[in-house]
């Protein structure tokens, strides 16, 4: 599980830097919270409307980029909660611990899905329905909901496990 979580680390980065750098070369102009959190389809509309269609077909390679991201995020996410998980002795925190391995999944699995939405507002970016506006901010918000709470278990188990690094880490703070 450690060789997982270390490859599967700077895979994660790569696809991370590969989509970034296609989405800025697309020109798309809009923000997190104003389109994948702003369930408003006149909103990505005005920002489709700005890209020529080069534009368009790098900010689709850009989301298809983006999968590399997602894949490798969740495998990350799974291997390091159940690393942290592993160095518990059992009871809740390890049971809590196991079980928040699958949230980085689930955050993967409705980031794949509010693409799946994007990707189907790209095809008549000046027309589709709203309705994918609002699949795509619903599926987006509960995906940073299970990604916070991923990243939220990996530090706090990183910090109260009982690894000799993160003992080392508590110590020092608590001698200060």
């Amino acid at each position: 599980m450690r060789k997982v979580a270390l490859v599967s680390f700077p895979l994660m980065m790569v696809g991370a830097t590969l989509a970034i750098i296609l989405l800025q070369m697309s020109g798309y102009a809009g923000s997190v919270q104003d389109t994948q959190l702003g369930f408003n389809a006149d909103i990505i509309k005005a920002y489709f409307s700005l890209m020529d269609p080069a534009g368009m077909s790098l900010f689709i390679m850009g989301n298809l980029a983006d999968y590399i991201f997602i894949l490798f995020y969740g495998i990350f996410f799974y291997s390091t909660a159940r690393l942290i998980s592993w160095n518990y002795k059992g009871g809740l925190t390890k049971s809590v611990g196991v079980s928040l391995a699958w949230v980085g999944v689930i955050a993967a699995v409705l980031d794949g899905i509010e693409n799946i939405f994007l990707f189907a507002m790209t095809a008549n970016p000046a027309g589709f329905p709203s309705w994918l506006a609002l699949a795509h901010s619903t599926f987006a918000t509960a995906k940073f909901l299970f990604l916070y709470a991923s990243m939220g278990w990996t530090v706090a188990g990183f910090v109260l496990n009982r690894t000799p690094l993160s003992s080392f880490l508590v110590s020092g703070l608590r001698a200060r």
